[in-house]
């Protein structure tokens, strides 16, 4: 279940005390990699901005690049079939299921305001 704030001093002493993402240090083989595809000094976050430009650019292109490159694995084709996504959710908890709805309907909600 998601977890709502109604009291800002209980926000502000969890959710919004969360370390940024710039201020997380990264291991030596990922800056490695980031340095590798990126250029020297590239941070996650710069990295991050560069790969949704490109896939905005290019599209599924990109995402195919990023696929052979970050992982190693050629894609023939990147759209997920309805027997593949009824399948997988067939493998959900129903409480995972719950909580996403409510989750959607929170997001819908908040956006029709």
């Amino acid at each position: 279940m998601i977890k709502i704030y109604t009291d800002v001093a209980e926000a502000e002493q969890t959710v919004l005390r969360r370390r940024l993402f710039e201020d997380v240090s990264v291991a030596p083989p990922v800056q490695a990699s980031l340095d590798r595809m990126f250029g020297a000094g590239t941070t996650p976050s710069q990295a991050v901005d560069r790969i949704i430009a490109e896939v905005r650019r290019d599209g599924d292109a990109a995402l195919s690049r990023y696929s052979r490159e970050i992982e190693g694995v050629e894609l023939d084709a990147i759209v997920v079939s309805h027997a593949e996504i009824d399948a997988a959710y067939q493998q959900l908890e129903p409480a995972l299921i719950d909580a996403l709805r409510l989750a959607a309907g929170e997001i819908e909600r908040f956006h029709r305001k």
